[in-house]
């Protein structure tokens, strides 16, 4: 049905979401309207004046669809959910939110972990996050197993009637993190269940930036221990104390009534959008996070845009909603995000825009950074830009004495962990540059179970490899004009044509024997009006291609093959089709 005609189909009584589709069926953009046909139709109407983008954005809208909602509050959870989901290319996306990662502590287990996930889910664990540093992460998991050591093991142990019970395994002796003291061997039953989990609540508030109230529970041990006369867990309940201080006297202290609070500031550069949230809670600010926004706005109060959409996107997938937030500016539907944020968290959310006082100089503090995190991405844009990768390809040439230009490198590694799980890597660069989506991870087959052999390992690799590099070479060096394929039924009578006419001995011919090189040419008068006619139907459009050359492929034992009967058109020979075959 025409965008024109479906139009009219669109309800003014009711809010919900709307997706434009272009002639493939793509979800180019997903929107959230008050009134659904007084917002989809502004987008086709002749007198409404585009910005650059929405004009693309129009021009590549061939569709839409649309979900009625009950209310505006179900209308922008659903939108927040589709861009998740579906990424469309003109919607403002933050850029890497599928790497985040988030602390799970299995709240849910008798003798819980703590560990890094990707992913959230329902199993009653308890989450912090997102964090867009994993190595930060890391870094906080390594120094708290030294002040409170915790089990890393994925062992299921459980408590029954008191007794320690290590399901699906038999667990006599520790691991070597029991004997350097990492960890205070739950497997073995060398601690109760209930001492364990005053260790792991420690961790949790130390994770919720609680570490006042961790302070006070290691003073009031550290003294019982001491009345005790254990003067050597009192001294190792001290150390920890001081660990800890240490950690928190870093910590920017924002005020003294302990707000828990985000602070939001962002920056545009690079055609991006920069963001850095301080994170603060009992008056401190226990973490900082930067995030990356790519698109452009469709709207005219573009940062308003920006922001309100990075918001639902970020506290989507928060785990913590504090009670208050403080934007840099003010938002056109802040109400609806307010809604939104109270319905998520399970509480008041309030939204604020500070413009004087302690709360605006945590604004310049987080646009502050913002815009250090631009600049720090700025140089490293133009560190790329500057480099010469044609220079040093000719460089590396000259030093390998190799006469063509480097244009692709394949670098390979094996390893493995004495004699087990072997596997093999291949990193690839193309023209002087990373290209990670060919780089390829290979699991071994052909060793045995602790055999170390990394010659054969490689030769392994190297086979499975080369199995390929031959059509990917011949692909690369032909061109997008070019296509090797294997012969169809089609193809015959034009074999047997040429055949006769170059008297080749071409007997008992079978369609899978050969392999032919065809190249696109040009459409013809005639052509070029079937194509329009295809292309107004929706019908794939079709190319006019004609066989260059084939060759005969036979094979004479189970491991030989035969190639001959090579035939290359006239006009082609001259570029050098014979040495790639």
């Amino acid at each position: 049905m025409p965008i024109q005609d479906k139009l009219k189909n669109l309800t003014t009584s009711s809010p919900g979401i709307y997706k434009f589709l272009d002639e493939k069926g793509t979800v180019l953009y997903i929107g959230k309207a008050k009134n659904l046909k007084n917002r989809v139709k502004n987008y086709f109407q002749k007198s409404t004046k585009h910005g650059p983008k929405n004009r693309k954005l129009v021009e590549k809208t061939v569709d839409f669809e649309w979900i009625e909602t009950n209310t505006e509050q179900e209308a922008l959870i659903l939108e927040t959910n589709f861009i998740k989901e579906l990424r469309p290319k003109y919607n403002i996306l933050m850029k890497d939110d599928k790497n985040f990662v988030y602390v799970k502590v299995t709240l849910n287990e008798d003798y819980p972990r703590v560990m890094v996930v990707r992913n959230l889910e329902k199993d009653g664990a308890k989450y912090f996050g997102p964090k867009t540093s994993k190595s930060n992460v890391d870094k906080t998991l390594k120094l708290l197993t030294k002040i409170f050591p915790f089990r890393d093991c994925n062992y299921d142990i459980r408590d029954i009637d008191g007794a320690v019970v290590v399901k699906g395994a038999a667990r006599n002796l520790p691991c070597l993190q029991f004997h350097i003291k990492k960890c205070l061997g739950p497997c073995i039953g060398e601690i109760k269940k209930a001492e364990y989990r005053k260790i792991i609540d420690k961790i949790v508030f130390f994770l919720k930036g609680q570490t006042a109230e961790i302070e006070k529970q290691i003073k009031t041990e550290m003294q019982e221990a001491a009345i005790n006369r254990k003067f050597e867990r009192a001294g190792k309940l001290r150390d920890n104390l001081f660990a800890i201080q240490n950690i928190t006297d870093k910590q920017y202290v924002s005020e003294a009534n302990f707000e828990e609070r985000d602070v939001f500031g962002f920056v545009q550069d690079l055609g991006k959008t920069f963001f850095t949230l301080l994170q603060i809670r009992n008056g401190k600010m226990i973490g900082q996070e930067k995030f990356i926004v790519e698109g452009e706005s469709l709207d005219e109060e573009a940062g308003s845009q920006i922001l309100e959409s990075f918001l639902k996107q970020y506290y989507a997938a928060a785990t913590d909603i504090p009670g208050e937030i403080l934007l840099p500016i003010e938002l056109l539907n802040i109400k609806d995000l307010k809604e939104f944020l109270t319905e998520v968290a399970g509480k008041n959310v309030k939204l604020l825009v500070p413009q004087k006082g302690k709360k605006n100089a945590l604004i310049a503090l987080a646009e502050k950074n913002a815009t250090s995190y631009a600049k720090a991405n700025r140089l490293k844009w133009m560190e790329e830009r500057t480099i010469d990768y044609e220079k040093l390809l000719d460089e590396l040439s000259d030093v390998l004495k190799v006469e063509k230009k480097i244009r692709r490198m394949e670098c390979y590694d094996i390893s493995h962990l004495g004699g087990t799980d072997t596997v093999g890597s291949m990193v690839v660069f193309q023209n002087g540059k990373p290209k990670n989506t060919d780089y390829r991870h290979f699991k071994l087959r052909s060793l045995e179970e602790g055999e170390i052999d990394d010659f054969k390992a490689m030769n392994e690799v190297l086979e499975r490899r080369l199995k390929y590099l031959a059509f990917d070479d011949k692909k690369m060096l032909l061109g997008d004009n070019y296509k090797i394929r294997r012969s169809k039924t089609t193809d015959l009578e034009f074999i047997e044509k040429i055949a006769k006419k170059e008297k080749l001995d071409l007997d008992n011919l079978e369609v899978k024997d050969f392999l032919i090189l065809e190249k696109k040419v040009p459409l013809k008068k005639g052509d070029k009006g079937k194509q329009k006619k295809n292309v107004k139907k929706k019908i794939e459009k079709i190319e006019n291609t004609k066989i260059v050359s084939f060759v005969r492929i036979q094979n004479l034992t189970e491991k030989v093959k035969e190639m001959g009967s090579l035939w290359i058109a006239e006009k082609e020979r001259a570029k050098g089709f014979t040495n790639l075959l």
